[in-house]
């Protein structure tokens, strides 16, 4: 029930024990980080269930949250017309009616579809066990009707806000999807975001906490704003290739230490030091509904570092550890997404992509869940430490995979580049 099955996405939380029945909301952040987890699951299994529910996920986001300007709405209501959910709940009548009889006998069956209804006398859509191959292509056809209909009702209102943290978790799977699933209009979605954010949500060359219909707000960015739209720019890389992105990155990156992290302190602020409103300066190192800033200032920190060979960097992301560290082992839980700074193997993991035409490897290279790897490009445009010296060979693409920048043998086929990826 908390997933749309009609129109794609997820609602807010559930308010039941069953997961039936949702607080119809629907935000940006849940839907953006939910298809990221669907999608690394999918990387790491191949189960095409979790395919399609990526699929679902960002196409309801493209259909129905996407500004004029590319970037991406921040929420839509629970309610219409004054009634918690009446959008999304359907009378068993209505749905025999829209349909045929054999897609109606399916939805009603797949669906748990009853005359009395299982939400304040309608019915919530909801699926106990996975649908048959043979009859998915009917399901799907006659969830389309639904949702055509479904679109005529009185929709519940969007938030239009361009909230640039939020837009930087959609950018990344967006991004990361349209290389995996060879989709160009998700990139298309991912680099308008994008642009957008450097448009629409930076002022006098700072980022900016939100913008509404292409104007910036006055509020500054916060440190999540900046670390969430670094990693999205990284991610832009490793899906293109591209190394504008990674150019972009250090910008806002040198922005980031000089306006978030104290010297003296030893550690990241949520707020910068041009927001002078600011009563109490917090440092956050607790995860919330998403990552904390400060913990994804230290991922982006060490990505780049290995990028870059830049000691600073890694200097810095090793004292706001020691700063978080009591915190950290106190409450374990609630420090999650720090687990992947903390190991033994952190990004030591690189893959260097060189050549002109080198689609497939980033689509390889991309499919391959390996976390700690870490990608560098050289296509004859920008020099980095990571893709110093390594050229294409015998005028083909050409792959180097190495730890801590010691290289193996240089390949230049999928499959020997394919084996030694999964061998990571």
């Amino acid at each position: 029930g908390i997933h749309d099955q009609v129109g794609g996405g997820f609602h807010r939380y559930s308010v039941d024990e069953k997961w039936l029945v949702p607080h119809f909301e629907k935000m940006l952040y849940d839907n953006a980080s939910l298809a990221y987890l669907y999608l690394n699951a999918f990387r790491i299994t191949k189960n095409e269930k979790y395919k399609k529910t990526v699929e679902k996920t960002l196409d309801y986001l493209s259909k129905e949250m996407i500004s004029n300007e590319g970037g991406v709405y921040a929420a839509q209501d629970a309610d219409s017309e004054g009634v918690e959910g009446k959008f999304f709940v359907w009378d068993k009548e209505e749905i025999e009616k829209i349909l045929n009889s054999e897609e109606a006998d399916k939805i009603i069956k797949y669906f748990n579809v009853t005359h009395e209804g299982n939400f304040e006398g309608k019915n919530i859509l909801n699926k106990s066990k996975d649908i048959p191959s043979q009859d998915e292509l009917l399901v799907e056809t006659a969830l389309s009707k639904l949702y055509e209909v479904r679109s005529k009702r009185i929709a519940p209102n969007t938030d239009r806000k361009i909230i640039t943290s939020w837009n930087s978790l959609a950018i990344k799977v967006f991004a990361k999807a349209s290389v995996i699933f060879e989709n160009k209009n998700y990139l298309n979605t991912a680099i308008k975001a994008t642009e957008n954010i450097l448009k629409n949500n930076t002022l006098n060359g700072k980022i900016q906490r939100v913008s509404y219909e292409g104007n910036p707000s006055e509020i500054h960015g916060m440190l999540e704003d900046y670390s969430f739209f670094i990693q999205s720019l990284i991610e832009l890389n490793e899906s293109t290739g591209n190394n504008k992105w990674i150019d972009y990155a250090i910008e806002y990156t040198d922005q980031m230490i000089n306006e978030f992290w104290s010297e003296e302190d030893k550690m990241f602020y949520d707020s910068g030091i041009s927001s002078t409103d600011t009563l109490v300066r917090a440092s956050t190192s607790q995860d919330n509904i998403t990552a904390s800033g400060i913990s994804v200032a230290c991922e982006v920190l060490i990505k780049l570092s290995k990028i870059l060979n830049e000691k600073r960097y890694e200097k810095i992301v090793d004292n706001q550890i020691e700063s978080a560290s009591a915190e950290i082992t106190k409450f374990p839980a609630a420090h999650c997404n720090w687990a992947k700074l903390l190991g033994e193997n952190t990004y030591n993991d690189q893959l260097v992509l060189a050549g002109k035409d080198l689609n497939e490897f980033i689509t390889i290279s991309n499919s391959t869940y390996n976390p700690n790897l870490v990608f560098g490009f050289n296509n004859d445009d920008n020099e980095y430490f990571i893709n110093k010296g390594k050229k294409m060979i015998n005028g083909k693409p050409t792959a180097y995979i190495c730890k801590n920048y010691t290289c193996k043998e240089p390949l230049n086929s999928i499959e020997n580049l394919s084996t030694n990826l999964i061998d990571l």
